[in-house]
């Protein structure tokens, strides 16, 4: 059987505390349910992410997104894909 899947994300609409206060709420409403949970914050608040749900069984994902060039790796984030 397939398992549940709630996931949510968000483009740049929170800042770091913003975030933060956002993903406490969230995990302490945490309802008892066998799906899996994920949020995918912005890049920049990933960090404050996991550290604000590193009690919960709240998953934290991203997208990655780089650009290589040939002979040297030039990693960077696109707009695109936020």
């Amino acid at each position: 059987m397939r398992s549940k899947i709630v996931a949510g994300n968000w483009k740049m609409n929170k800042n770091m505390e913003e975030t933060e206060a956002l993903l406490v709420e969230l995990a302490a409403k945490l309802p008892d349910t066998n799906a899996e949970v994920m949020v995918a914050p912005t890049f920049v608040n990933l960090a404050a992410a996991v550290r604000s749900l590193q009690t919960s069984r709240i998953e934290v994902i991203a997208r990655i997104c780089i650009s290589l060039k040939v002979g040297r790796i030039q990693v960077r984030f696109l707009p695109t894909c936020f």
